[in-house]
């Protein structure tokens, strides 16, 4: 994100939370404060530069129409931050009159029975487990990195692992995290979408991690290379984060996880994330080049702005919300983290102070000419 619009984004989220957060008083006023804070945060959007178009090829046009159906949930979401939770849930029942309602804090857990017998397999394939082909396949066409959504499918079994005893719906047995999850439904729907990046939908594969020409994963361009290390940590960061509100916002708000909302949520994050992480492969690819300038950050700001008012809800709405366990973090859990998260912050520094890359070199294995158009 170009460092202007990281400055309107802090700016305007910061004032949104500042202003949102105690409101206490009658939901006709937190209403209108709704409405004000959606202009504001539009005005603010409208500032960030557009001019992506070039990157998107002929489909443009859609592209730029489904951004602004993504938009509308960032305002819908910026005027329910300013309600209590009491009156936020009561008013997602004028939109579905199923929500309203508290979630029941019995929901089906997946280590009920850990036996491994084909009975207590077979009775944790659920809508889950189709919704985890489905999403698989659909991030291998906007990834476009088999090495990068393998390490990601495990991430999110860690961090399943990690959350657990705060949310119980990701209690999971052994075998369904290393069988039913990694091998049986993410690894075939990731390799069955990049294989169809090129044979069937004409797509370029990204090198998120700058594998090619590499000897070894320790010369992978990833670990010499501040820029690279920067954008593949933050957009690690943003698919964690949003993994978790995935179940946070709807535990907040009462949402059922069968609830045609959740359907709407993930058409949103589905174009939100092609958007963002080809305007971010793009930014990335034509570091240091004059083809950089035509790079905007429109949709990385779209994203990150939707993402952080869903943590918001989430943390603002916390209490009464169902199927969230309030625990301490246990240490087995904060130390590995704390380690993994300071040693890649140490190296990120190390490479940015020490061995910076100079400004009109471009990256290595990236573009040297200009922007290659991708649908």
């Amino acid at each position: 994100m170009k460092f202007l619009n990281l400055i309107l984004f802090v700016t305007t989220l910061g004032f949104i939370g500042w202003w949102s957060y105690d409101n206490t008083g009658e939901l006709r006023d937190n209403f209108k404060r709704g409405l004000i804070g959606a202009g504001v945060v539009a005005t603010a959007y409208g500032m960030v530069r557009s001019g992506n178009g070039q990157i998107f090829g002929r489909f443009s046009w859609f592209w730029r129409g489904t951004s602004k159906f993504c938009f509308l949930y960032l305002l819908f979401l910026t005027w329910v931050v300013f309600h209590t939770s009491k009156d936020a849930r009561h008013l997602m029942s004028y939109i579905d009159p199923n929500l309203g309602k508290p979630v029941t804090k019995g929901m089906h857990t997946y280590d009920d029975n850990c036996e491994l017998l084909w009975e207590n397999v077979a009775d944790n394939i659920d809508h889950y487990f189709w919704i985890h082909a489905i999403n698989w396949f659909a991030a291998a066409l906007i990834v476009r990195d088999v090495v990068f959504l393998n390490f990601w499918s495990v991430l999110d079994e860690f961090i399943e692992l990690s959350w657990q005893h705060m949310l119980p719906h990701f209690r999971e047995c052994w075998w369904d995290h290393v069988f039913l999850d990694v091998l049986v439904t993410n690894t075939p729907a990731i390799f069955i979408g990049v294989f169809l990046i090129n044979k069937l939908f004409g797509l370029r594969k990204y090198d998120w991690f700058g594998r090619e020409n590499a000897k070894s994963i320790l010369h992978w361009d990833l670990w010499h290379n501040h820029k690279r290390l920067q954008n593949v940590l933050f957009a690690f960061f943003i698919i964690c984060v949003n993994f978790l509100t995935g179940f946070l916002l709807i535990n907040s708000l009462w949402i059922p996880p069968k609830n045609y909302f959740n359907i709407y949520r993930l058409v949103v994050w589905f174009i939100l994330a092609n958007l963002a992480f080809v305007e971010g492969y793009h930014d990335l690819d034509t570091y240091g080049t004059p083809a950089n300038k035509e790079i905007s950050s429109e949709y990385r700001w779209l994203t990150s702005a939707i993402l952080a008012l869903e943590v918001f809800i989430s943390w603002k709405f916390r209490h009464d919300t169902g199927n969230l366990t309030e625990v301490p973090w246990p240490s087995y859990v904060t130390i590995p983290w704390a380690i993994v998260v300071g040693l890649l912050f140490l190296r990120w520094a190390y490479l940015r102070v020490f061995k910076p890359i100079p400004p009109l070199s471009p990256l290595k294995n990236g573009n040297k000419a200009s922007i290659k158009k991708t649908q």
